[in-house]
């Protein structure tokens, strides 16, 4: 996997020039429709719903391929996953379940374990050093992994479910241009992101269907 880092090097030099500072991230709390059109509404059953996180809102930096190491040529982005995610989960739970009631005995706790972003481009280092000297194309690829725990207690039986899934978008450079408002990068990073979100969200549909919720 060394050849990734030595590709993204090359990466590396041309967004040097557009992140002078970390950059934001025009994340969405909007839920696919394939999210929407799964859900069954439960009029039956109160549920009882607790959020958590071990992640903060703020700066992250992107890892490369397979590599649990922020990249340290990387600016960072600026993100709102904490909040973006529980705003999407409160939304699906709403839709979910008519009746919220803290003190029901069923019990739906939702964590995030972690959430990181790789960045890394599949080109070879030729043609990107190519694209860069000579004018060209350069792709580069944004994945957002998400690793979160369902946990659903009902009348004292507990079920655990941890999950990890993943998302990805591409962006193309081009070698010469420059990106503006849905052109720019952020935005590729932010549909993994919304990607990953709704993946996670059509598990947990799966996991309380699963349990006849």
């Amino acid at each position: 996997m060394k050849h990734y880092g030595f590709r993204y090097l090359l990466v590396l030099i041309v967004f040097s020039f557009m992140f002078g500072c970390a950059s934001t991230i025009p994340m969405t709390s909007k839920m696919s429709d394939i999210v929407v059109m799964g859900i069954k509404n439960n009029s039956s059953t109160s549920l009882a719903f607790e959020y958590k996180s071990n992640i903060t809102d703020g700066i992250i930096k992107p890892y490369g391929k397979d590599n649990r190491e922020p990249q340290s040529g990387h600016r960072g982005y600026s993100h709102t996953e904490n909040a973006t995610f529980e705003k999407m989960l409160k939304d699906y739970i709403g839709m979910k379940f008519v009746a919220i009631d803290n003190s029901s005995d069923t019990k739906l706790k939702v964590m995030i374990r972690d959430f990181w972003i790789e960045e890394y481009s599949p080109d070879s280092a030729g043609s990107q050093f190519l694209a860069v000297m000579g004018g060209g194309k350069i792709n580069l690829v944004v994945v957002a992994n998400l690793d979160v725990v369902y946990i659903l207690t009902d009348n004292e039986k507990t079920v655990n479910k941890n999950i990890k899934v993943s998302s990805d978008s591409t962006h193309v450079w081009v070698s010469g241009e420059s990106f503006h408002g849905s052109g720019n990068i952020e935005y590729r990073v932010a549909e993994a992101i919304n990607g990953v979100n709704s993946k996670a969200i059509i598990m947990l549909n799966h996991f309380l269907e699963s349990n006849k919720l």
